[in-house]
């Protein structure tokens, strides 16, 4: 069955699964996003951004405080800190990691965001891969297909 096409906000010209999604409704930079923060951190945002790339089509995009990244749904929030990025992984319920220091539980839809923090470009690792490969399905919305 095909999938609706995205609603894009007349406002700011992002594309959404429905009219009804919260979003910042503005124009932002990486420059404005990244101003405050180290170096290394824009690297392990860059390498975030080339994992989901090499999953498929995405979209990258800064916001005011973050910078999310979407196919159909917005699967992965990367906040930038001052030398590290908070990571928030939209994953299928029951997804463990010990490196998620926050959960945040989304029963209705069976998906959680688990928050990494990612210090060092190395940080970006196998489990990274694991967890993208997961998040990046349900920014498919493959879990409603099932």
């Amino acid at each position: 069955m095909p999938q609706a096409p995205l609603w894009r906000c007349p406002e700011c010209g992002e594309r959404f699964v429905s009219p009804r999604m919260p979003h910042s409704c503005g124009r932002f930079s990486y420059e404005a996003l990244f101003a405050r923060c180290d170096s290394h951190v824009r690297e392990i945002f860059d390498r975030l951004a080339g994992l989901a790339r090499r999953r498929g089509p995405v979209r990258v995009y800064p916001q005011k405080t973050r910078a999310v990244m979407q196919v159909r749904m917005r699967f992965l929030a990367v906040y930038p800190r001052k030398s590290a990025i908070l990571a928030g992984f939209v994953v299928p319920t029951g997804t463990a990691s010990t490196r998620f220091e926050k959960v945040e539980y989304y029963g209705s839809r069976h998906y959680v965001v688990g928050t990494v923090r990612l210090r060092t470009v190395d940080d970006v690792d196998a489990e990274i891969r694991r967890l993208m490969k997961l998040a990046y399905g349900i920014g498919e919305q493959r879990h409603l297909k099932q």
